[in-house]
């Protein structure tokens, strides 16, 4: 039996010794929740810049159906973390990080092809269309660098969580280790 506590009491006291490390801090839940009411604003000006986007043309009204079903994801994804804020670290976390970065590149594509469009329509001597046109290719240039810059963020918070993820890891595997081996040795000392 006192064997047993010998191994006990260290296990005990290097999880105690692991909590003061200087191991990588998670993100905590202030920082998440700051992420979280971003990354709605940025999702909320993603829902207006499609809707504008779907006013542009019938191509383009077709092109944003998969833009919709990005955002009804990144919704549920945001629903659920802002329930549940320290889901964030866990994979949820890296489906938000992709959500914003896919949606990012659909802004990107979206400027790309309504000032394409916009230039067609101004060769054509339509000017009303082609200003209307540029209106909104400067809406999805806008929501772009929102979504950007809110991705950065949540990028760089979901490497913080795995670098500090692996260093928990990595210090439980040490302490088993450091157990095996005090029961090995106490093994060995028994007569």
């Amino acid at each position: 039996m006192k064997p047993l506590f010998t191994v006990a009491l260290f296990l005990l006291s290097q999880f105690c010794a692991a909590q003061t490390r200087d191991s990588p801090p998670f993100p905590n839940e202030d920082e998440i929740k700051l992420l979280l009411t971003q990354s709605d604003r940025a999702f909320t000006q993603y829902e207006l810049a499609l809707k504008q986007e779907e006013q542009a043309g019938p191509d383009e009204a077709a092109s944003v159906k998969n833009d919709h079903e990005l955002l009804n994801r990144a919704r549920e994804v945001l629903n659920g973390l802002q329930k549940h804020p320290h889901g964030f670290n866990s994979p949820v976390g890296f489906l938000l990080v992709g959500n914003l970065d896919d949606a990012g590149r659909n802004m990107a594509l979206c400027t790309v092809q309504i000032v394409t469009k916009a230039t067609t329509d101004a060769e054509a001597g339509d000017f009303v269309t082609a200003h209307r046109l540029l209106h909104t290719a400067q809406t999805c240039t806008d929501t772009n660098t929102l979504l950007y810059t809110v991705s950065e963020t949540a990028f760089d918070m979901y490497a913080r969580f795995l670098v500090a993820q692996d260093a928990m890891t990595k210090d439980a595997a040490s302490t088993v280790q450091q157990c095996m081996d005090i029961i090995k040795n106490g093994c060995k000392k028994k007569p």
